[in-house]
């Protein structure tokens, strides 16, 4: 596959179109199923994107291909018709090389569309930063544009920019560098598989708290997204991601990093949560630590329903890859001998106070270390009041872990 090149940094970084624009690529058909139509490798296809989708503008869902992406991409690029002068110099000089990947190249002219578009201010600017953005987004879903994690690092280095667009942040590549899988934007509808509602709802007994699952191909681990009430503004949605192979652990909540300290939630339902835009375990006011302690960062009943799927892989889909809730590997040796691992897991946070401390060992048939004070206290107070406290499994559970590790 032949993927054009800035020929020069002269007065415009045209590209020639790779593929004809007016019909679907020359590719392997995607099969189409009723209220959907091929790609074109037009940008202007995308009216809209949404829950992980881009949709034509009869709302028919289009139908991607790696090569349309790279074709989409390449229209983008002409109806701009870019002036060097616009493109950020770094971004330019790197994509002068020969040596790059499809993936760092498709990435990197992602870049300098935003570093464009950055210096205008008018609607249609905004249009198309916004489909830009979407490009990039779904870029995720093929293997040959997918940044592995040392490209992604060394990327950032010859960049040295404070956040590289649509890369993500230095929290979210400090995750990457601890081998923790990184989210995918959370929708319903996508990468993210529903597993069920919890029957105890330990913190808000009674109110709905779904759980969904992701887990990245590539890494050993898991990310659990965990969100609450009717998915309106001020309803949460906590997400964490751990790494079985290290132990690392990562933490977002839906609250938007820009709007500071005293941010709300912004909801989850009938809208795309961006991984990036969310504070983290280096911005978030509250500690997580403080309720999520002991060998994984999950804070488990063994005996709800919806959490006996995810100890022991018996979840929705058929392709469970490496997810796993136990942790394999990590810095911390010091959890007691049946509680389910003799490693726990380590939090990433550079604020004071995030540390996985407290080690209790009486858990009867442990899935889990023993829950904390904090988490115990919950159990206390729940109505109807479980029949194990947390982290513990009935006798009756037995093994709690099944998973091929």
């Amino acid at each position: 596959m032949t993927i054009p090149l800035f020929a020069s940094l002269g007065p415009s970084l045209l590209l020639a179109a790779c593929t004809p624009k007016d019909s679907p690529l020359a590719e392997t058909p995607p099969r189409l199923r009723g209220g959907e139509v091929a790609a074109t490798g037009r940008a202007d296809q995308i009216a809209l994107g949404g829950h992980g989708e881009f949709f034509h503008a009869d709302m028919r869902r289009i139908v991607l291909t790696e090569n349309a992406l790279i074709a989409m991409q390449d229209d983008l690029m002409q109806r701009l018709d870019m002036p060097a002068a616009a493109v950020d110099p770094r971004i330019a000089k790197l994509l002068a090389s020969q040596r790059l990947s499809a993936a760092e190249r498709y990435w990197l002219r992602g870049a300098a569309i935003r570093s464009h578009l950055a210096k205008r201010d008018d609607e249609d600017g905004q249009r198309l930063d916004l489909i830009n953005d979407l490009l990039l987004q779904r870029s995720g879903r093929f293997r040959g544009l997918l940044l592995s994690d040392d490209r992604l690092v060394r990327l950032r280095e010859l960049l040295g920019l404070a956040e590289v667009p649509f890369i993500g942040t230095n929290y979210m590549l400090r995750c990457r560098t601890a081998v923790v899988p990184i989210p995918p934007d959370f929708a319903t509808g996508t990468d993210w598989k529903y597993q069920g509602a919890l029957v105890t709802n330990l913190v808000s007994p009674g109110e709905y708290a779904g759980v969904y699952t992701f887990h990245d191909p590539q890494k050993r681990g898991a990310c659990v997204a965990l969100p609450r009430g009717s998915g309106a503004p001020g309803s949460l949605m906590g997400i964490l991601c751990q790494s079985a192979t290290t132990g690392a652990a990562c933490f977002w909540d839906n609250k938007l990093r820009s709007a500071g300290p005293g941010a709300t939630a912004i909801g989850w339902a009938n809208m795309t949560v961006r991984i990036r835009d969310l504070q983290d375990g280096d911005s978030l006011r509250e500690n997580c630590t403080g309720c999520h302690t002991g060998n994984n960062v999950y804070l488990v009943m063994p005996d709800d329903p919806t959490w006996a799927k995810l100890l022991r892989r018996n979840m929705v889909g058929t392709d469970h890859g490496n997810f796993t809730l136990r942790v394999k590997g990590s810095t911390d040796a010091s959890s007691p001998a049946g509680s389910g691992s003799t490693f726990r897991y380590v939090p990433i946070s550079s604020q004071a106070g995030w540390t996985n401390t407290v080690n209790q060992p009486d858990c009867a048939n442990g899935c889990h270390e023993g829950a904390n004070p904090s988490v115990s206290a919950f159990w206390d107070t729940a109505s109807p009041r479980p029949s194990m406290p947390p982290a513990c499994a009935s006798g009756s559970v037995n093994s709690c872990y099944v998973d091929p590790f």
